[in-house]
């Protein structure tokens, strides 16, 4: 979801083109890219694989971020007893800071995720 323009009270135009987004390594986060990003997992952080499905960048409002990325997450059991290979596609989530997310490459993946997204 665009972020809005509180002086109209309308969601804000996308710049177009979109500047490079780098990560936290200074990688550029490019559509189709796996990217490894934090999350909760209940009261406790957690590390998500995602790939990335699209990157937008808004004109600069107040302190919040202008970066909308969208990623496509992948869930796993965190049980006590996981069983091998327990993963399915998760919902689809905004990331906002790509300072807070690093890309990685899809061969690094493991064979159960690289099998999810069809690589």
């Amino acid at each position: 979801m665009p972020p809005y323009d509180w002086s109209t009270g309308k969601p804000m135009k996308p710049l177009s083109p979109t500047p490079p987004i780098f990560d936290k390594l200074g990688k550029q986060i490019e559509v189709g890219a796996f990217i490894v990003y934090g999350s909760l997992l209940g009261r406790s952080a957690a590390l998500k694989i995602g790939k990335v499905l699209k990157i937008a960048a808004y004109p600069k409002d107040s302190g919040y971020s202008n970066i909308a990325i969208g990623v496509q997450g992948v869930e796993r059991n965190y049980s006590w007893d996981p069983k091998p290979g327990d993963v399915k596609l998760g919902g689809k989530g905004t990331l906002q800071f790509p300072d807070r997310c690093l890309v990685v490459n899809p061969a690094d993946l493991p064979k159960n995720i690289q099998d999810l997204f069809a690589l």
